[in-house]
């Protein structure tokens, strides 16, 4: 009949956000030859969205990694909207991200679809993760704004070794066997992560030299160390000193790096 009314949407189309908003339209008598009068409204609705939240361990300890690497998020297919609009076509950067202080990032907000996740720079003291993560963002209904995609990037920490040559001092000829060595630490060995592998002062390898005079440590956390001769080969005297060694990192694809 004529007269006033409110229109009011009760559920919204698949992929967007219900419009809660009353909307008045009065049917007015238009003459007596027009059997039915129209009375147009338009409800526009808003596109439910989501954010991708990375966040940056150590692959050893699953321990956030405070700042300093960065992703790239790409399309991993069209991104489209349920009105045929592409948002960003596959292989798009829709965004790049850095990790906060407690190893955290977080993108703007995205349109709704599948999207790959890829590492393109380790925080220092890490190697580069290769992997792509796949993350997608799913409608869930129409009262929730934003929905979440979370990925966890665990980067193994770098390590390095040491390598002993054992050599005569007068001839700086090799010498085969027999010489044994102590590797300490030589202040708190302390990755990024904020865990401690060995405490100042612990011997983390005992090393004893092969038929061409080289010894060599076990893969060690990046630090400070001090090398110590504990046992000489028949026929030498045993150096009354230590050495200092430091295994710093070289690049985020050096798994090992040597002194």
């Amino acid at each position: 009949y004529l007269g006033k009314y409110e229109v009011q949407e009760t559920k919204a189309p698949e992929g967007y956000l219900l419009n809660t908003q009353k909307y008045p339209v009065e049917l007015i008598y238009a003459d007596q030859e027009t059997e039915i009068v129209y009375g147009d409204v338009t409800v526009p609705d808003e596109i439910a969205k989501g954010k991708i939240r990375i966040t940056k361990t150590d692959k050893e300890t699953n321990k956030p990694i405070p700042s300093g690497a960065e992703f790239t998020v790409t399309a991993a297919e069209d991104i489209t909207t349920p009105d045929g609009t592409v948002r960003s076509e596959k292989g798009t950067v829709v965004a790049t991200l850095t990790t906060d202080d407690k190893g955290k990032a977080e993108t703007d907000k995205l349109y709704l679809g599948k999207y790959v996740i890829k590492e393109t720079k380790a925080p220092e003291g890490y190697l580069l993760n290769p992997k792509e993560f796949e993350v997608t963002l799913a409608y869930k209904d129409q009262t929730t704004e934003i929905v979440y995609g979370d990925v966890t990037v665990p980067d193994q920490p770098a390590k390095g070794k040491i390598r002993i040559t054992k050599t005569d001092a007068e001839t700086n000829k090799p010498i085969p066997l027999g010489a044994e060595f102590t590797v300490t630490a030589a202040e708190d060995i302390t990755t990024p992560d904020g865990t401690v592998r060995a405490e100042k002062g612990t011997v983390v390898d005992t090393i004893v030299t092969d038929t061409t005079g080289i010894a060599r440590s076990k893969e060690l956390y990046l630090g400070k160390y001090v090398v110590k001769e504990t046992k000489q080969p028949i026929g030498f005297i045993r150096p009354n000193q230590t050495w200092d060694v430091e295994l710093k990192y070289a690049d985020q694809k050096t798994e090992l790096v040597k002194e």
